[in-house]
């Protein structure tokens, strides 16, 4: 289902959207769990329609915030530069994920920048829209604070990876993870539309070393790279690397501060 938007990218559309459309988005996303079709419908009522050209910002770091986001289509990175200029590349989005929840929640400025890497499509929530909504639904709050609790769930997720595992490991479930959040379904498999380097700043690694595990899978046919892109042909086969390489003994300790610099004030 795609909905209808405007061809001019950052402008909203007009009124007249199919509200079931909207509603149909709202309910499948984590904003609609335990919500009635009426509530459902009364949510996506308060949103307007927005389009997004790859390489445009739906924000910008620094930015008051004061819109919630509902990613339909599209796949949208997030990125936060460091006082020394530093551009740390922190999430990748695809439909159903939400944007703007920390800064609606506490009222202070965007603490990154958010990207359209393909054509994106959002349903966008002024803040005094929402503000009415979540005294109207109080589910919708807990909702939020529920996707809250699903991206420090994952950023723990991460942490330990990068605290314990090898890079190969590392890799494999970094590839898991962006299969869910961005994958494509391809003639080949699931498409995941990042470069090398992305991946490996996703990763907490060198673009060396990707490079090199990824053209050993390749030759395994665990994976099809190409030069912008990875194609899993079977998610199984990277899932038993994810499982079975092995850790590193316990002297390791803890990572090094190179591999911990992604995970400096990542927002949830």
């Amino acid at each position: 289902m795609s909905l209808p938007f405007t061809n001019t990218a950052s402008q909203f559309t007009r009124p007249g959207q199919d509200m079931l459309d909207r509603a149909r988005f709202v309910a499948a996303s984590p904003l609609g769990i335990g919500l009635s079709h009426d509530a459902c419908v009364a949510v996506a009522s308060r949103t307007r329609v927005k389009r997004f050209a790859r390489g445009h910002a739906l924000f910008l770091q620094g930015d008051a915030g004061q819109r919630l986001m509902l990613i339909t289509s599209g796949c949208v990175k997030l990125t936060q530069v460091s006082p020394e200029g530093k551009e740390v590349l922190l999430w990748m989005c695809g439909t159903d994920h939400v944007l703007g929840i920390r800064s609606e929640l506490t009222g202070k400025p965007y603490s990154c920048s958010a990207e359209a890497v393909k054509t994106c499509t959002v349903l966008v929530w002024e803040h005094d829209a929402l503000a009415s909504l979540a005294q109207q639904y109080p589910r919708l709050v807990q909702n939020l604070n529920g996707f809250l609790l699903t991206r420090i769930e994952e950023l723990e997720e991460r942490f330990r990876e990068l605290a314990t595992e090898n890079v190969s490991r590392r890799l494999a479930c970094t590839l898991l993870r962006l299969s869910r959040h961005i994958g494509s379904p391809s003639e080949g498999g699931t498409e995941i539309y990042l470069s090398r380097q992305e991946i490996a700043r996703m990763t907490g690694t060198t673009l060396f070393s990707v490079s090199r595990i990824l053209s050993e899978w390749g030759r395994d046919k665990l994976v099809l790279p190409k030069r912008n892109s990875v194609v899993l042909p079977d998610l199984a086969l990277i899932a038993k690397v994810a499982e079975a390489e092995p850790r590193p003994s316990p002297s390791s300790g803890m990572p090094s501060r190179g591999r911990l610099r992604d995970f400096n004030s990542m927002p949830v």
